[in-house]
């Protein structure tokens, strides 16, 4: 078994190929802060460019970016917490998820989050091939990494897809992976 790593920086979208964004990526291409850095910057460019790829009708072989529910709720969730968090920053007594989601902020930022990721519909893609059995991969979770990343670990590889990721815990073997991660890359073939 061998890593399969390429750097994010000399990467270019593969026509026909299923990248699988992880959930961080997908945060910054949604969320992006207002003082994003060149290294999340490089993640949003590159799921730009393959997304301009995949909707391009020019395009006979286009490529797919893979989404399924873990992989949605996570990039739901972190998002519309941080819309909590700078809800929060604004209020004298802090609320709670649950409180919030009364309010007309959660509102209107719930409908501008799924209305953005509305625009990605045409480059995704829902269901694969091989299916991956959700019970043997928590049973069998490496210590390194959870249970989501280890899910879209087994996908990528029952599929054939590319992760890209900015977290440096993907540490899978025999799956390809784009990232900028210098942990990751440590681990490149030489």
């Amino acid at each position: 078994m061998a890593y399969n790593i390429q750097n994010l920086t000399s990467c270019t979208p593969q026509p026909g190929r299923i990248y699988l964004f992880d959930a961080n990526v997908w945060r910054y291409v949604l969320l992006a802060p207002p003082s994003i850095t060149p290294y999340e910057q490089a993640y949003v460019d590159f799921f730009q460019r393959v997304f301009q790829l995949a909707i391009d009708q020019t395009s006979d072989n286009r490529p797919k970016i893979f989404v399924n529910p873990i992989l949605l709720s996570e990039v739901y969730h972190a998002c519309m917490k941080i819309h909590l968090d700078a809800y929060n920053e604004g209020v004298m007594e802090d609320i709670s998820m649950k409180q919030y989601r009364e309010k007309h902020h959660y509102k209107t930022r719930k409908a501008a989050l799924l209305s953005d990721i509305e625009i990605y519909r045409g480059a995704l893609i829902a269901s694969t091939t091989q299916a991956v059995d959700c019970l043997e991969t928590l049973i069998s979770i490496p210590e390194f990494c959870d249970y989501a990343d280890h899910f879209y670990a087994k996908n990528a590889a029952a599929n054939n897809m590319i992760l890209v990721t900015m977290d440096g815990d993907f540490k899978f073997e025999d799956i390809e992976i784009i990232s900028g991660n210098g942990n990751l890359l440590k681990l490149m073939r030489p």
